[in-house]
Formats: structure tokens, sequence, C-alpha cells
């Protein structure tokens, strides 16, 4: 009788063991694939900056890199290039608001 509890205490801690066990390695797997995603997705996200800068479409490229800046994996670089976007953008409104003003003076002359 002896032997038969030892057993079933033993085949209890084994399925235990072997449950938490596989549903960490399943935990860590969904982790590593989630890390994967954001990297994946967050460097997709700085290339399409890239690309909107490059045509001039600033605003578009700001809400994009808005979505990564908060990354762990792409941050610093989005956070980066944003900076220099929104410098552009101002720069770009001054320069629009210097035109316009030329503009009405030429008018008013």
């Amino acid at each position: 009788m002896r032997y038969y509890n030892i057993t079933i205490l033993l085949v209890i801690a084994a399925m235990a063991f072997a449950v938490t066990g596989c549903s960490s390695v399943d935990d860590h797997r969904d982790e590593c694939a989630s890390q994967r995603w954001e990297r994946k997705i967050n460097q997709t996200r700085i290339d399409v900056a890239h690309e909107r800068i490059a045509q001039g479409e600033l605003a578009f490229a700001e809400l994009v890199l808005q979505d990564c800046a908060d990354s762990s994996t792409h941050g610093q670089q989005a956070r980066q290039m944003l900076a220099a976007v929104q410098t552009a953008q101002t720069l770009d409104q001054k320069i629009a608001k210097t035109r316009q003003q030329k503009s009405l003076e030429e008018q008013v002359h």
C-alpha cells in the first residue's frame, strides 16, 4: 500500500510539472513571437516614414513615427526622426508665412 501512495504521488507531481512546465514554454514562445512581430512592424514603420519623408509627405511620416516612438526596439530612432520631421514642418510653415507676407506686400505696392 505504501508503494502505491508513493507511485500516485510521483505521477501527480510529474503531471503537475509537465503542465506548468509546458505552459511556461508556450508563454515564452508567445512572448518571443510577440517581440519579433513588434520589431518587424516597427522596422516597417521606420521604412515607410523614410519613404514618406523622401516624398515630402511630412504629416503622414509624423503619424507613422508617433506610432513607434514608444517602442523599445526602434523608439530612439523614431523619436530622432520625429524631431527632424517636426523641425522641417516648422520651417515649412515659416517659409509659407514669409511667402504669403511678401505676396501681400507686392499686392499693396
